[in-house]
């Protein structure tokens, strides 16, 4: 009974380890944690702590994103899109939600610097002179909006309160896969989207421009 307990104890201090890994964390150090501390006290310190990724993005999401594709002899999908007002012989491919994403550059502190001196006029009590210079720090902040995404037979069609449009497929000018969604581009104008399908609509707009 207590070599069947040790063994239950074993397979938990194994498991915080595989989840630390797919949450981006060295799954050997929270094994050896989860074996000083015992599974009951990690598993809530591991909880509280965000996924960790140099790029952001978590090692299962990678995976997530890239794991659904379209194979070389696999036909084209056909699925039910209910927002979506199809003309006679147009077929729906894809239809799903994304959010709508716009990256805008934003000053989010300053850092600041003193040039000059400054002239005791007795304790506790200074006057500077010269310049105080701030300089802006900027980063990229993306808004997101929820919408919906169709591919059909015919056309690309996006339904977004903020930014919408409803094309061919032969005015579509690039669409580019990224591991957390994907970008549109229809002539002049840009439209980037978040999903774990970005590989699989690419595949999907790709052969249905190549049948136009």
């Amino acid at each position: 009974m207590e070599d069947f307990g040790a063994l239950v104890i074993l397979a938990l201090d194994i498991g915080v380890g595989y989840w630390a890994k797919n949450r981006g964390r060295n799954p050997i150090l929270w094994f050896v944690i989860s074996v000083i501390m015992t599974p009951i006290l990690a598993v809530p310190i591991l909880l509280l702590m965000k996924d960790y990724n140099p790029n952001g993005i978590t090692n299962q999401y990678l995976r997530n994103a890239f794991a659904k594709k379209l194979g070389d002899n696999e036909s084209l999908p056909v699925v039910t899109a209910p927002t979506l007002l199809m003309k006679k012989g147009e077929v729906c491919h894809y239809s799903a939600p994304v959010e709508y994403a716009v990256t805008k550059n934003v000053i989010v502190n300053y850092q600041g610097s003193h040039t000059g001196g400054s002239i005791r006029l007795m304790k506790g009590l200074s006057v500077h002179s010269g310049e105080r210079n701030l300089t802006p720090i900027r980063q990229n902040i993306s808004d997101l909006t929820p919408a919906v995404l169709s591919v059909t037979s015919q056309r690309v069609v996006l339904a977004c309160s903020k930014a919408s449009f409803d094309k061919p497929i032969d005015k579509i000018t690039s669409v580019i896969p990224r591991a957390d969604g994907l970008e549109i581009q229809i002539g002049d104008n840009t439209y980037q989207m978040l999903t774990k399908d970005g590989i699989y609509i690419y595949q999907i707009i790709s052969r249905v421009y190549s049948q136009v």
